[in-house]
């Protein structure tokens, strides 16, 4: 055996020489294009000297299977030659190119569309002849592949190839083709090799016009001075998105302009290679090109030195601010649009020293613009002009109808102002306390004109269902106010970067927090229920309030009347003041308050607050004001049932109910405290009344008084309604805005104090159980200013 085993040895040492002998120097081939998907049209084409010898030549494949690079095909070419036309065909057996294939190989069908690399091996050679990579990285297949497998390319998509493009140079990289073209010269272009770059041109180009919908029909266009390489510059493209509440800046596209030269306008036009523009002649196809948005977007050209540094030469910007991409886009961009209208397109206006864009109807890539530029706006100067722009009327849902209308005199110019969103949030990091966010409601007016003749402009989504680049003026951030407790100001800007905020409205709840970015509210409105506005009423003597309105009408005069001014509040309260009647804390969708006081008994000069005990810093409990606190502004009298309930406009009772605020929908389920408050026109407040239900709320004493009404949690579709002799008792047949339907059981109490509650909760035809509910109440008098 040992005898043998030598034999063998030294068979294996004699051959191996006589082996390598019969294998040719490497052959002077390369992959010159792979087709990947579908499986069924696999290939591989080969190029090299016609009548060059494939033997000890190998088609390899590898995939990185997460345990190591694994082999998945080997396809082994001995005895085979490069045919006369150059070209060398692997196919699978009734793939599409099988007519035209030298080979025929099941093992061609084994490549994978999505993470793949191919070699070419040489026996004997100590590193591939050529190779190449397509997917994500796989780092472990380097050693078979070789350096010659370059980057990795994008995945292959059905119907795509992977392309060498110089094929004398086979350190070229790969290029993704859409039309496959194996045993022919490809029908796909090959990218322009960047010029040299050395320095920034005098003469700059800009963009001159852009197209951002319908997504067919997109395309950016650049104005390049004589003499200068549009392939020095490249175009991308910035959009704001919130991820996990943290705003960033994102970039969409990016593409270099590489042409052989700009047409006879000095235009560069870029468009995708499937828009209606693409048959344009002249103009640049690269799908990145493709990717603008259609809303709150911003452009930025580039010139790309050759050290490596970049310099960002113009920018455009549509739609909502890009604060967050300032870094990406400058800090003042030139140019500032509206969102373009479906089939419009902005067009750059550079006059008088002005620089702004202008909508066009009539896009024209690759030619000067069809439509004239407007006149260029008017001076900001400092200071905000007397000129009665305010806040008019404002629709927060549904969602595809939102829109902001503006009040003012006609012919007055808008481009001086800026209209923005806020609202209040819980605190972050574990912190409790609450924040104003500056919300992505910010509408720039600059390409906004003027004020129309009717005085009236309405500001709406290119979405909306109001849409009309006719009559509105379309931002895309117009279509992001929301549905409860937010904030908007109309802040007029000075040429020199002053800004004053000209008008306000809040509708829900108070932002008390968003005082110093918002100002005081002139006028507060309700949380108005779908499908309806909320509309200013400005009056005589200087008031001004905001109503809910059935008929929204933006840009023209508002179908719903204004209703009477509320009565003044004068010092202290009245003597009969509305009590809490009845509550239901859940489920969330069917919250409600209700208000029991004599017919016609005015409400507006009242305030509901809600309260709860937390557990504050060093284990310390407080009493807070949580995010329950409203007025009655608009609410009116007390119908003459003697009832007034509130909700919020999504709850369940929303048809049911009119008058609604977002911060009735609040109101916790367990352990809370209510107190209503009369705060009159001197910001004097007095507690009129209070509740708790769940456990006693003993540090809030200050806020809602010592109540004499504590009532258990009701549970989960039950109500807690007030009884006759002031206690609250739960109720499974919830009733807002009228009587109830459950009886009060009556209660064990002193010979002295007990009285009978049979009669289920009393109406205000006895005025004595109010008197007798404020007696033992007390009035708590509050020294705070209201705001």
């Amino acid at each position: 055996m040992r005898v043998l085993a030598l034999l063998t040895t030294a068979a294996g040492v004699l051959s191996a020489p006589a082996a390598h002998a019969l294998c040719p120097g490497p052959a002077e081939v390369h992959l010159s294009e792979v087709v990947a998907l579908p499986v069924a049209n696999r290939a591989i084409e080969l190029r090299g000297p016609p009548g060059a010898s494939l033997d000890c030549v190998s088609v390899v494949g590898w995939r990185d299977t997460g345990g190591g690079c694994t082999e998945r095909l080997r396809i082994v070419l001995d005895d085979h030659t490069i045919p006369t036309d150059g070209i060398f065909v692997i196919s699978v057996a009734d793939g599409a190119y099988a007519p035209v294939a030298d080979l025929i190989s099941s093992q061609a069908g084994s490549m994978v569309g999505t993470q793949f690399s191919l070699a070419l091996e040489f026996t004997g050679a100590p590193a591939p002849l050529d190779g190449v990579a397509w997917g994500a990285a796989m780092p472990t297949c380097e050693p078979h592949v070789g350096a010659a497998a370059l980057d990795p390319l994008p995945s292959a998509s059905s119907g795509s190839s992977f392309l060498r493009c110089d094929k004398d140079d086979p350190s070229t990289s790969f290029q993704t083709c859409a039309a496959p073209s194996l045993r022919e010269d490809s029908a796909c272009a090959c990218p322009v090799p960047p010029p040299p770059c050395p320095e920034l041109p005098a003469a700059l180009p800009w963009f001159s016009e852009i197209q951002s919908r319908p997504v067919a029909a997109r395309f950016v266009e650049v104005q390049v001075p004589d003499g200068v390489e549009p392939g020095c510059f490249e175009v991308r493209g910035y959009r704001q998105a919130t991820v996990d509440e943290t705003t960033e800046c994102i970039q969409e596209l990016s593409y270099r302009m590489l042409v052989s030269e700009v047409n006879t306008h000095g235009l560069v036009a870029a468009t995708s290679p499937s828009s209606e523009w693409s048959g344009v002649e002249g103009l640049l196809l690269d799908s990145e090109a493709g990717r603008i948005r259609a809303s709150d977007f911003a452009l930025g050209l580039y010139f790309l030195n050759d050290d490596g540094s970049e310099v960002l030469v113009d920018h455009a910007r549509y739609g909502g601010a890009l604060e967050v991409c300032e870094g990406q886009i400058g800090t003042s961009p030139d140019a500032v649009g509206a969102n373009p209208g479906l089939e419009r397109s902005l067009i750059r206006c550079v006059q008088e020293g002005t620089d702004l864009l202008a909508e066009c109807d009539l896009p024209s890539p690759g030619e000067p613009a069809a439509c004239d530029c407007p006149e260029p706006p008017p001076a900001c100067p400092p200071g905000a002009p007397d000129d009665g722009v305010h806040l008019k009327e404002i629709q927060s849902r549904p969602t595809s109808a939102r829109f902001i209308e503006l009040g003012g005199d006609p012919g007055v110019a808008l481009g001086c102002y800026e209209i923005r969103g806020y609202r209040q949030r819980d605190g972050d990091g574990g912190s409790d306390e609450p924040f104003c966010e500056a919300d992505h409601v910010r509408v720039d007016l600059m390409g906004a004109g003027a004020m129309p003749d009717n005085g009236l402009l309405a500001i709406t989504s290119a979405s909306s269902d109001w849409a009309d680049p006719d009559l509105h003026y379309l931002s895309s951030a117009a279509g992001s106010i929301l549905a409860n407790d937010y904030g908007l100001a109309l802040v007029y800007r000075d040429d020199e970067g002053g800004e004053e905020i000209v008008d306000r409205a809040v509708y829900g709840g108070p932002l008390g927090v968003c005082a110093d970015l918002l100002g005081a509210p002139d006028a507060a409105g309700s949380n108005m229920p779908i499908d309806h506005s909320v509309i200013r009423c400005p009056v005589d003597e200087g008031a001004d309030l905001l109503t809910s309105c059935d008929q929204p009408s933006p840009g023209t005069a508002s179908a719903c009347a204004c209703p009477e001014p509320p009565p003044p509040c004068s010092p202290g309260p009245p003597e009969v003041a509305p009590i809490l009647s009845e509550v239901q804390s859940r489920p969330t969708s069917a919250r409600f308050i209700e208000l029991q006081a004599p017919e016609g008994t005015e409400l507006s000069c009242y305030e509901i607050r809600g309260y709860r005990e937390r557990e504050g810093e060093g284990g310390d409990a407080t009493c807070e004001v949580d995010h329950v606190r409203f007025d009655l502004v608009g609410a009116g009298a007390m119908p003459g049932s003697g009832y007034f309930a509130i909700t919020s406009g999504g709850s369940d009772w929303a048809d049911e109910v009119p008058f609604h605020r977002s911060g009735a929908g609040s109101i916790l389920a367990r352990d809370y405290g209510l107190a209503v408050y009369y705060v009159d026109d001197e910001g004097e407040e007095y507690l009129t009344d209070s509740v708790v239900y769940g456990g006693p709320l003993d540090l809030c004493e200050e806020a809602i008084g010592a109540a004499d009404a504590v009532g258990p949690n009701p549970g989960i579709d039950n109500s807690l309604i007030r009884c006759e002799d002031g206690t609250l008792q739960a109720c499974a047949t919830p009733s807002p805005g009228m009587e109830s339907e459950c009886a009060c059981r009556e209660v064990r109490a002193p010979e002295s104090r007990r009285c009978s509650c049979a009669t289920g909760v009393g109406t205000y035809g006895a005025v004595p159980l109010v008197l007798m509910l404020a007696g033992l109440l007390g009035l708590r008098r509050r020294r705070t200013r209201r705001s």
